[in-house]
């Protein structure tokens, strides 16, 4: 799917599905009118390019959701690519989610990015799960962060030990 150049206002969260590309020109600006989520990435999904500016309202939602209920793995080719990204001091532009047993983020590419003014730049969250949960083995590559509180965060439930909840061998 390709979305041209031009200005684009979203109310509500929009879903890239598995096996879908949405392709945004790079004079493509996406703009929320509402303070909620903007895109959840399904597994084998990609996301390439365009400029998302949530500067004009409170934002304390996400950019992109990667929840690991989706169970990402080596068979997938989950992508984000080239994005521009223009926020204030609150929202998470990434938020690569595990909160219950059997949930996996892995082989995720998230590449050539450029952040600036957020509160969580990435956020890596295994806080919440109970039991074998992991993300692990992705590729974050070229991300420029800016004005943003929390550049990289990974946050995980230290009651459970590395084995039944990891947050491990990711490359930035």
């Amino acid at each position: 799917i390709y979305v041209k150049e031009g200005d684009y206002q979203l109310s509500q969260k929009k879903v890239v599905k598995q096996d879908i590309t949405l392709i945004l020109d790079r004079l493509a600006t996406i703009k929320p009118s509402t303070d909620t989520d903007l895109f959840e990435i399904q597994k084998n999904a990609q996301f390439v390019g365009g400029f998302i500016d949530v500067s004009e309202i409170t934002f304390t939602s996400r950019i992109f959701l990667i929840d690991g209920a989706q169970k990402f793995g080596v068979e997938h080719n989950t992508a984000i690519k080239g994005v521009r990204i223009l926020g204030g001091t609150t929202g998470k532009a990434f938020h690569l989610l595990c909160d219950d047993a059997d949930e996996y983020i892995s082989w995720l590419t998230i590449e050539d990015i450029e952040i600036k003014g957020m509160e969580y730049g990435i956020h890596i969250q295994l806080s919440n799960a109970t039991a074998s949960a992991w993300i692990n083995g992705n590729v974050f590559n070229n991300i420029r962060l800016t004005n943003t509180k929390y550049g990289i965060y990974l946050e995980r439930n230290t009651a459970l030990t590395h084995t039944e909840s990891a947050c491990n061998r990711n490359i930035f």
